[in-house]
């Protein structure tokens, strides 16, 4: 093997995962595309959502959508028309009438797309709803039937976040964005077909300027879609920190590294802010150019159509407003050959197309997103036994870089196939066989971890795999559930090699039990009947009866209904084993795998499991394999196996293996050995005398004192922890706390770190009461390893350093020496930089303890608290590290504290306290308490050395005390108080507190907010202007016609005498010509001004509130992160830690979406709507002050029209709360996928998915027929108000001489242009009941005054 495959190494873990070298450079530069890959455009339908039903609704949809596409270009053509009929003259007697009958039309197209948009976001909407379902469905049971080394490779996490979140963009891309982009695109056509059927011309002019509107709304999109992917990048950066630090907040806390991961958060929250900032010029350019690109199209429509019609009126004084086509008419005048209506239709008929074209791209978005979240999904439903991908891709862009080129093996293990052997399994003996096996994890495929391994286990039989951690034994339970499959020899059951049977069969024979079983969210009950499908509840108490779980199970107030938690947090480590041995016991396995299942767990509770174990492996005739490294706990198994470097270098029974000169053998004395015992002589431990030095220059004393403490904990008010504590730790003594299970030893802890103040009495550290001292200086003297230490997801190194921020390289890999950890990181390519992981999953149990070890001793603290710190060692490693504690303790310079379930332990401890009943029951050195007659200590010692039937009767006896210390799992929250509910006007003070540093920034946005928002009413203006151009009347003057001589005087229309002083027709027509051309001039220069008051308007209004809101963001979300850190545990304990990180930012990003909107929208919609207002009652007071009234009509219209057009749709919704939720169901079995696997329950928990999700959308078809409704009322709204608009002011205008048809153009369409602003300015506005409660709950946790504050510089400091 070569040197960088023996650097290489893979080291066996607890969990059967490898470790990963993870310091392969990741490769530079994004250059995916960001959607990542994409399935094919049909599998997004032919794949999911079969059935007749979802077809005829999405055909429904298609047909709907195709109609109310056609809408809008016949509503081009008729509002084109409309101006006509409101120019001729009021003195017609038909001209209230004509108008009447185009505002009928404008009914009856308002009710045809009511209907056909209700429909077509209905029929799409339910379809897409019912094919997302599919999509879970399939996908979710896709995921169940994978191979664990799928699960190696894709990083687990990420599949298990990512069905949700790609569900969403698959709904978004199939319901009604894709009627949208259908719909537009008949739009589209639609529109420009009109546009060039009457003005071939003008069309193709305004169609140069498509690629403007088009261009500025491609822009805009990038960077939106930048901006936001950047900001989910940099909120999921803050978030994992958030949840990573409260998740472990006991050992940040320990580790007195609150101020560091303030510091780490605040830089994350800069990037934030700096990412978001420099993207706000480009915002706010693109919001603005795309307005502009509109105006463009009008400036073009303006200067040419006033050129043609300026040519006809100057040569042939022909009516290019054709109101007076009539020939009925007294003032009859022949229509240009290009008249208004065709000018103006073919701008509208390009504008609707044009505003489709950027709704095509939304859709076209929308879709493409629906095939990159097929992609994943489809990999995993195509990936099927003979069908199989060679390589794997990201599940999200920018993830999974390590492992992206990783090779796929070849799938064979499908957990759900019929395919197989499936023998009667009453014919099954058991008899399991290793046959020459080589075996490498996929992610390090040259790398074995079996070479040539070899074994053979008994039918019937229990053998014992035993050996340093990372040997292999792990691994063989791995292969045996069929996990994986060897690269090389045989695993065979009963003879038959394990790939020629059935899977599902196979694991249905076996039984795993585990140092951390995996429990899931639900009640007792459940979680016990998942070991055998059908279970009758006299099955599950049979079972929890054979497993000594009933009796504390009926203590609990909901009995076997009790819910357990997340991963049985409610219970305790012995209460949760024992309710996965209930589920194995309920399983009747034939073949029972032990891996370490009772190492974490005092002796009484050890005991009671073990009882419970012996009572399952006496059950039948049962093959077991036990990994252990508590070699007590497997002397009379039938044959004991040593792995070393992946293979079994010997055999035999414990007898008969102590009788040679064994790698048992020595195993057996190093666990067996004295603390006096002989200096190892392993070369790890060529560094442990100098920890004595390092002692040494401590110079201080740690002394602690107990003063009469009373406790409870704040979520267990009626279950006294101590009742008059007192304990004297005198300062550089070993001092063992001991006691049953639940009688206050990691309380001491607790109060000793200061996690909890007492409710009477006081803790005292050197004769200071602890809250009299800084709570960082004092922590600063404290060093804390648990027995399941967190490790960060850094480096090996950072994690160390944790201990000891300015460590240097030399102090970390001297602490790593004498935690006899430096060899295995050197071991790794990466060495001391390698990563851990989350959660710390790229290393072993041993190997994560050590470096926690190592953490402890770099910071080389005055009293060194250790709660079972070698419990997940391996003998030797845990022989070498208890060494290096007990020249500690040897040291006498340093106090030590230790919490330990094997008494062999603690027998060199100084003193050994028995805490119990809530006080100090007795306290002594080990000699001194075994010659107490009766005494608590000699009876816990007697107990560990007691035969099967003594421990049972003393268990018995003890049963009653210990379940009345249960955990209280029917309350964990804590309701918030009167007070704070009565704070929603102080937060609104607060919150303008908070942005007062930014009011030049704020000042900077209202100033674009408000020349933003005069846009809309001064649109309406010039708007106007342009219509009064285009439809202006030219009257009938013919030369020829004896009746027309100079000097015109008489001729009227209107009140108007139009031929009043000039000299011949020729002059009237270059008059009226001249008279186009000039106010084409000045309506040219009036969409020249609006295109700059809305260029620079969006880029202050973007720069101004966007970095004032983004300013206020970080300090809001700093402030938040500071506030968590000062919290007390009881705050944790009282608010689940998951809800607790996605509320806060949940809140967070509702409270900054908040902040700046109401000032922008409140400003912009001031100067558009008042501005507006004004205007109207200016020049038409009665048809502004009838429009008033249907406003609130008018402005849900133009919004619901807004949402449509600026691409917001209610395609993704929030993932629903709760543990039973969808959601929750998947990342819960897919981060237990092992413990699914060995259950074979996968049909189980695909069943339970199946079911949340009909819970969680039970009105499928009402909810959608609502939002459908919504969007179809909006355009009838709309056009029913555009009517009555078209009415009233025609009636005005006929029956009030003193306004002129300018006034009422003006008084309109500043109005209805004023709505549309307003509709702009409430776009993506934040609910404000949200936002309030969101802030509430903020200022709230700001406010909170905590009495044990971690980050505070007051009190007593240590010099």
């Amino acid at each position: 093997m070569s040197l960088e495959a023996k650097n290489a190494r893979v080291y066996d873990t607890s969990d059967g995962v490898e470790v990963l070298d993870l310091s392969k450079p990741a490769d530079d530069g994004e250059k995916k595309e960001e959607m990542g890959p994409l399935s094919g455009a049909m599998d997004v339908f032919s794949k999911f959502g079969q059935t007749k039903k979802i077809k005829l609704l999405r055909f429904l949809g298609i047909i709907c959508s195709i109609v109310s596409g056609a809408v809008y270009p016949i509503m081009a053509f008729y509002f084109s028309k409309s101006f006509e009929k409101l120019g001729a003259s009021t003195e017609d007697s038909n001209f209230l009438s004509d108008i009447t009958e185009m505002v009928i039309i404008f009914l009856i197209l308002g009710v045809v797309g009511f209907v056909f948009l209700v429909w077509q976001s209905t029929c799409l909407e339910i379809a897409a709803s019912e094919s997302t379902a599919d999509y879970k469905i399939q996908w979710f049971n896709a995921l169940l039937r994978q191979d664990m080394a799928y699960y190696d490779i894709k990083d687990v996490s990420s599949q298990a976040t990512v069905v949700s979140a790609s569900a969403a963009k698959y709904k978004k891309g199939t319901g009604r964005k894709f009627g949208e982009g259908i719909q537009f695109t008949t739009t589209v056509i639609g529109g420009f077909i009109y546009a060039f059927y009457v003005s071939w011309r003008v069309s193709l002019l305004i169609l140069t300027t498509v690629p403007l509107m088009a261009g500025s709304a491609a822009f805009m999109m990038t960077v939106t879609t930048k901006q936001t992917e950047r900001k989910n990048k940099d909120y999921a950066e803050t978030g994992g920190i958030v949840y990573s630090t409260i998740s472990a907040v006991r050992t940040v806390f320990s580790l007195n590294a609150a101020e560091t991961m303030i510091e780490k958060f605040k830089a994350a929250t800069k990037r934030s802010y700096e990412n978001s900032v420099s993207f706000n010029y480009l915002v706010g350019f693109g919001s603005g150019a795309m307005m502009a690109s509109f105006l463009a199209s009008y400036i073009v429509l303006t200067l040419y159509g006033a050129f043609l019609l300026y040519k006809q009126v100057d040569k042939e004084g022909c009516d290019p407003s054709n109101t007076l086509s009539n020939p009925d008419f007294d003032y009859f005048n022949e229509s240009c050959t290009t008249v208004g209506t065709e000018v103006f239709g073919a701008l509208m008929g390009i504008s609707f197309g044009a505003m489709g074209l950027a709704q095509i791209s939304n859709a076209v978005e929308a879709f493409t997103g629906a095939r990159a979240a097929c992609h994943p999904a489809l990999e995993a439903i195509n990936r099927t036994v003979g069908n199989d991908s060679s390589k794997t891709t990201d599940v999200e862009a920018g993830t999974e870089k390590h492992r992206a080129d990783i090779a796929l093996p070849k799938y064979v293990i499908d957990s759900t196939s019929d395919e197989g052997k499936k023998p009667d399994p009453a014919s099954v003996r058991g008899e399991i066989v290793f046959n020459n096996v080589n075996f490498a994890y996929p992610t390090r495929h040259e790398t074995l971890v079996f070479n040539g391994f070899n074994l053979t286990v008994e039918a019937g039989k229990t053998v014992a795999l035993v050996g340093p951690s990372g040997s292999g034994k792990s691994t063989t339970v791995s292969l045996v559930e069929r996990f994986y499959d060897p690269t090389a020899g045989s695993v065979t059951l009963d003879g038959v090699d394990l790939r020629d049977l059935n899977v599902s069969w196979l694991r249905e024979q076996i039984g795993l039990v585990s140092q951390e079983p995996q429990l899931f969210a639900r009640s007792i009950r459940e979680n016990i009947a998942y070991g055998m499908e059908g279970a009758t509840d006299e099955d599950i108490i049979s079972a929890a009866k054979s497993a000594n779980a009933h009796d504390f199970i009926m203590q609990f107030p909901a009995g076997y209904d009790t819910l357990v938690g997340d991963k049985g947090s409610q219970l305790s480590g012995g209460q949760k084993q024992r309710i996965a041995i209930s589920r194995i016991l309920l399983k009747n396995p034939k073949i029972l795998l032990l891996d370490e299942a009772t190492s974490a767990l005092d002796s009484e509770s050890e005991y009671v499991v073990q009882e419970a174990l012996d009572k399952l492996l006496g059950k039948g005739n049962r093959t077991t394999i036990v990994i252990a490294h508590r070699l007590s706990t497997i002397r009379n198994a039938d044959m004991i196996a040593v792995v070393k470097d992946g293979v079994v270098v010997e055999t035999g029974t414990h007898s008969s293996l102590l009788e040679l000169d064994s790698e048992y053998a020595k195993l057996v004395e190093a666990q067996t050995s004295k603390a006096d015992s002989k200096t190892p002589s392993s070369a790890n431990l060529s560094a442990l005398p100098e920890i004595s030095d390092h002692v040494l220059s401590l110079g201080g004393n740690g002394q602690i004192e107990f003063r009469d403490v009373h406790f409870h904990y704040p979520t267990r008010p009626n279950v006294k922890i101590f009742k008059g504590l007192n304990l004297n730790i005198q300062a550089g003594e070993t001092l063992a706390l001991v006691g049953p299970s639940g009688g206050g030893k990691s309380s001491v802890i607790s109060l000793i770190e200061r996690f909890y103040d007492p409710i009477e009495g006081g803790v005292f550290f050197e004769g200071n009461d602890i809250r009299d001292l800084n709570i960082k200086s004092y922590r600063d003297q404290l060093g804390y390893v648990s027995q399941e230490p967190t490790l960060f997801n850094t480096t090996i190194a950072e994690n160390i350093k944790f201990g000891k921020p300015d460590a240097t390289q030399d102090e970390i890999e001297d602490a790593a020496r004498q935690a006899n950890a430096h060899d295995f990181i050197m071991s790794f390519p990466n060495g001391y930089d390698t990563e851990v992981g989350e959660n710390a999953t790229q290393i072993s149990g041993g190997q994560k303890q050590r470096i926690a070890i190592a953490r402890a001793i770099i910071k080389k603290p005055k009293v060194l608290i250790l709660d079972e710190a070698t419990s997940a060692l391996d003998t030797e490693s845990e022989r070498i590290v208890q060494e290096a504690i007990d020249r500690l303790m040897q040291s006498k310079n340093q106090t030590i504290i230790v919490i330990a379930h094997r008494l062999s332990t603690i027998v060199g401890a100084d003193r050994i306290a028995v805490i119990a009943d809530g006080v100090l029951k007795e306290i002594g050195s080990h000699s001194e308490l075994m010659n107490k007659p009766d005494g608590r200590y000699k009876r816990l010692v007697e107990f560990q050395n007691m035969t099967g039937a003594e421990k049972k009767s003393k268990v018995k006896k003890d049963d009653e005390e210990e379940e009345n210390k249960l955990i209280d799992t029917s309350s964990h929250h804590v309701a918030e108080t009167e007070e704070e509910k009565q704070k929603e006007k102080e937060q609104s003070d607060r919150a303008k507190v908070l942005a007062k540093d930014d009011i030049g920034y704020f000042f900077v946005g209202a100033i674009g907010a408000i020349l933003a928002g005069l846009v809309f009413p001064c649109w309406g203006i010039v708007f106007a202007f342009m219509i009064e151009l285009l439809f202006r009347p030219v009257f009938n003057c013919d030369p020829d016609d004896p009746e027309f001589t100079a000097p015109f005087t008489q001729t009227t229309y209107d009140n108007y005498f139009y031929l009043e002083g000039f000299q011949s027709c020729p002059e009237y027509w270059k008059s009226e010509a001249d008279a186009i051309q000039d106010l084409s001039l000045k309506v040219m220069y009036g969409w020249l001004g609006l295109m700059a008051s809305t260029l620079l308007g969006n880029v202050l209004l973007f720069y101004g509130f966007g970095t004032a809101t983004e300013r206020m963001n970080k300090r809001v979300r700093d402030s938040i992160f500071v506030a968590l850190m000062r919290q007390d545990m009881a705050y944790y304990d009282t608010h689940p830690i998951a809800k607790l990180s996605a509320q806060i930012e949940d809140d967070a990003a509702m409270m900054h979406s908040f902040s700046g909107e109401p000032i922008r929208t409140l400003t912009m919609t001031s100067a558009s709507v008042l501005v507006g207002l004004v205007l109207s009652f200016v020049y038409m007071w009665p048809f502004a002050a009838m429009t008033l009234l249907i406003l609130p009509f008018l402005s849900f219209g133009a919004y619901m029209e807004m949402k449509m057009y600026m691409g917001e749709d209610e395609g993704a919704e929030a993932p629903k709360e709760g543990e039973d939720s969808a959601g929750a169901i998947v990342v819960e079995t897919l981060l237990s996928i092992r413990t699914v696997a060995s259950l074979a329950i996968q049909k189980m928990r695909a069943e339970e998915y199946e079911n949340a999700l009909k819970r969680e959308d039970p009105m499928s078809v009402k909810t959608n027929l609502l939002k459908g409704a919504a969007t179809g009322l909006g355009f009838l709204v709309q056009l029913w108000g555009m009517g009555f608009m078209f009415w009233w002011g025609g009636w005005v205008l006929q029956n009030y001489g003193n306004f002129t048809y300018r006034a009422y153009l003006i008084s309109m369409f500043s109005l209805l242009f004023s709505l549309s602003g307003m509709s702009v300015a409430f776009m993506g506005a934040t609910d404000k009941a949200k936002a309030k409660v969101a802030a509430d709950r903020i200022f709230a946790l700001i406010d909170r005054e905590s009495p044990i504050n971690s980050i505070s510089d007051e009190g007593k400091k240590f010099v």
